[in-house]
C-alpha cells in the first residue's frame, strides 16, 4: 500500500510528465515516445532536487521507492543528472547500481525499437 508521500511524489511526478510532454511536443517536432521520455527525465530530475531542498531543510521526503520507480518508468538519465547536480543519493551504491542497470537497459531497447533491423 502506498504511503501518503508516495501518492503525493507519483502524482506530482505524473503531473510534471504531462506537462512537460505538452510543452516538449510544442517546441520539439518529434516522436511522441522520445517526448514523453524526455518529459520523464525532466520531471525526474526536478523531483531530484525538490527531495535534496527537503532534505536539507528536514521537510517531507519523497520516498526511494518512489525514486526506483521513476527510474524503471523512463527517468533514469534524469536521476543520474539529477544525483550529480544536486549532490543526492549518490553515497548509496544500490541505488547506483539500479541507475545505470536501468540506463544500459533502456538504451538497448531504445535502440533496438527504432533501429531498422533491431538489434538482435
Amino acid at each position: 500500500m502506498l504511503s501518503p508521500y508516495d501518492k503525493r511524489a507519483a502524482f506530482i511526478w505524473i503531473v510534471l510528465v504531462i506537462t512537460s510532454t505538452f510543452a516538449s511536443m510544442r517546441f520539439f517536432n518529434l516522436d511522441l515516445v522520445i517526448n514523453v521520455l524526455i518529459a520523464t527525465n525532466i520531471a525526474t530530475f526536478l523531483l531530484m532536487g525538490f527531495d535534496k531542498i527537503q532534505s536539507s531543510s528536514r521537510g517531507g521526503r519523497i520516498p526511494e521507492r518512489m525514486f526506483y520507480a521513476m527510474t524503471f518508468f523512463g527517468g533514469s538519465v534524469g536521476m543520474l543528472a539529477g544525483m550529480y547536480s544536486f549532490r543526492h543519493k549518490t553515497q548509496k551504491g544500490s541505488f547506483q547500481f539500479f541507475v545505470a542497470l536501468m540506463i544500459m537497459l533502456q538504451v538497448g531497447l531504445i535502440l533496438w525499437t527504432f533501429s531498422p533491423e533491431g538489434l538482435f
